[in-house]
């Protein structure tokens, strides 16, 4: 009795360790064949006109690094501003997620900096992600509130944003 009871608990073992590997690899065979938005990215952000979609000023594009966690969560970090700006933003932080097929929706927040380091800004950026393939583009809004926490502007934003290899 002793002998059968060990029997069946390694044979239960044994099983419980094949169902992992077999989980294992096909998660790995998944993500080789699909791997969705999670990496890195490198994007270009340019503001657009809400009503046509047509680019607000060419020179005002802001380059992005993206960071697609697997747990739901973005960061970014601005590559740079247009130099007459006078502002400086801080890193995003934000949650993503999965919509449907190859949509996702993000959210990020970041800090936008007066010269003098104090802060203008809460910049919080809502858009949806079409993917395809080692490239998406995105469009939304990006909402500006004061440091009192009140809505002082909101415009709307597209961007393309390639795979980083």
């Amino acid at each position: 009795m002793k002998r059968m009871f060990s029997n069946c608990t390694m044979v239960l073992a044994l099983g419980l360790a094949a169902m992992q590997t077999m989980a294992s690899a096909q998660e790995k065979r998944d993500d080789a064949e699909t791997p969705g938005i999670e990496g890195v990215w490198i994007s270009n952000v340019t503001p657009i006109n809400c009503q046509t979609g047509a680019p607000l000023a060419p020179a005002a594009n802001v380059r992005l690094l993206y960071l697609f966690n697997h747990d739901g969560s973005v960061t970014e970090e601005p590559g740079f501003l247009p130099p007459t700006s006078g502002l400086r933003l801080s890193s995003g932080l934000g949650t993503w997620r999965h919509a449907q097929a190859q949509t996702y929706d993000a959210k990020l927040r970041l800090w936008v900096y007066n010269p003098d380091n104090s802060i203008a800004l809460m910049a919080v950026f809502t858009k949806t992600i079409e993917l395809s393939g080692d490239v998406f583009t995105g469009k939304g809004f990006r909402q500006d509130f004061n440091v009192n926490g009140t809505l002082v502007s909101q415009s709307c934003i597209a961007e393309i944003a390639t795979r980083a290899q």
